[in-house]
Formats: C-alpha cells, structure tokens, sequence
C-alpha cells in the first residue's frame, strides 16, 4: 500500500510535512506524465513518451523509498522517545524509593535494548539498595565489558566497591 501513492499512507498515518513533499512530487510527477501522453500527444515523439514514462516509473520508486526511510525515521524517534519516558519515569520512581516499580521500567527499556548502559548502572544500583548484591556484582561486571558503557567507567567501579563493601 506504500508504494501505491508515495507519501500519502504518512501523511495520513502520520501529519507529517515531509510525507505531504513526497505525496506532492509523486502527483505532480503523475499529472504531467498523464497530461503529457493524453492531451499534449504532439509534443512528444513516441520514443519521448516511453522515455517519460520510464523516467516516472523511476521516480515513483524513489518517492516510494523516501517515504519508506521517513516512516523508518520517525518510528525510530518515537522509540527513542519512548525511552527516554520510561527512563525518566525510572528515574522518578528510584529517587521516591519505590525500587519495584522503578525495577520494572528498567526492565521495560532492557526488553529494547539488553546493552543499555545507563538502565543497567541503575538497575545495578537498584539492586545495591534493595541487598541483591550478588546481582548488582554481575551486572556491574557485565558492564565493564561493553563498549557502550566505557563513558560510565567512574561511576561503575564505584557502584563495585560500595557493592564489595556492602557484602
């Protein structure tokens, strides 16, 4: 169905302007396509309108895969927003104390993203508070291996050593 009219299944699904550019280039395109082989037939040799044709079917298929990167593009954003949400909404619940509701919106954006290095440092830590040490020690040491989490350096080793002094 996306590719039938580029832009329109956007910017109906989704309001957005960039799917509106896409929908009107593909219908401009179209009418002059149309206008030219119906009504303007003297303008054109046949080898012309085959040409036209052809350089239309052309931009069909790349209006189609604008929209289709537009639509990848704002999907993406809004799980990245998403995130952001449930981090926040994380964040709230652990500083009010509420460790099994903030445990749960870790584990929503862990669902996404199982390398996500700020929700595993707060989960680690989570679990630092609510006596899980054992848990919060692996966490930590699984960290320490991923590249993502190298700008966390300081601040994991040393949830490791409140952890190791807990114990």
């Amino acid at each position: 169905m996306h590719f039938l009219c580029p832009g329109t299944y956007g910017l109906f699904h989704y309001g957005r302007w960039s799917f509106l550019a896409v929908a009107v280039a593909f219908f401009l395109a179209l009418d002059l396509l149309l206008v030219v082989y119906f009504f303007w037939t003297d303008c054109m040799t046949p080898q012309g309108r085959y040409a036209g044709v052809g350089a239309f079917l052309l931009l069909w298929f790349l209006l189609a895969q604008v929209s289709l990167y537009c639509e990848k593009m704002l999907l993406r954003r809004r799980d990245a927003d998403s995130k952001r949400n449930f981090f926040a909404d994380a964040q709230v619940q652990y500083l009010q104390g509420n460790w099994f509701e903030a445990e749960c919106f870790l584990n929503e954006i862990l669902k996404r993203n199982s390398r996500d290095p700020e929700a595993l440092l707060m989960l680690a830590t989570l679990f630092r508070h609510t006596e899980r040490f054992e848990e919060s020690r692996k966490i930590l040491q699984q960290l320490q291996n991923f590249e993502e989490s190298k700008k966390w350096f300081v601040e994991i080793e040393t949830e490791l050593r409140r952890v190791a002094g807990s114990q």
